[in-house]
């Protein structure tokens, strides 16, 4: 055995010899012990703690003064109710479009509302000199949208809108 590990298993003995020969036995000296009370021999009645009770506060909040027309304004700028409105009129129509003497009819779908618009689904009826007519359905997707009617050569007195239905634009990630 080396004197390295001789000196080091010494201090080792040593340490562990004065662990328990001198600290715990002065630690446990120096703990003071509780003494032990007896029970009185009468009993001993304390009066009820008594805790004043308050009434509760229930906190008053202010009315807010009305709002003035700009602010009344400015909320509806901000947050407007969605309209779903187009005015759709025929922009015109020209006879004659092509070989076949086919009608070329001319849309113009205008945005009057504040929500985008998809397509407008528009019915039409033509209606000739000689009184027959022909109706026809377009899905209109722009502003300026064209249909084509097959009128058998005839010469066109009036076209007229019948109805038309608004799709709005939707998100599919929405």
């Amino acid at each position: 055995m080396t004197f390295k590990k001789a000196a080091t298993i010494f201090a080792i003995v040593a340490t562990c010899v004065i662990i328990f020969t001198v600290i715990i036995p002065w630690r446990a000296s120096q703990q003071q012990t509780v003494p032990v009370v007896p029970p009185p021999s009468e009993s001993v009645t304390l009066p009820e703690p008594t805790i004043p009770v308050e009434e509760p506060v229930t906190p008053t909040i202010p009315e807010a003064p009305p709002l003035t027309e700009w602010q009344e304004a400015a909320i509806e700028h901000v947050n407007p109710e969605p309209v779903l409105s187009a005015e759709v009129t025929v922009g015109g129509w020209r006879e004659d479009y092509d070989e076949w003497g086919n009608l070329l009819i001319v849309f113009e779908v205008k945005n009057t509302g504040n929500v985008d618009i998809r397509c407008v689904d528009i019915q039409f009826t033509v209606i000739c000199k000689d009184g027959t007519q022909f109706s026809g359905r377009i899905m209109a997707f722009g502003k300026g949208e064209h249909a084509i009617v097959d009128v058998e050569n005839k010469e066109v007195e009036s076209v007229e809108i019948e109805d038309y239905k608004i799709y709005k634009y939707f998100n599919y990630y929405q």
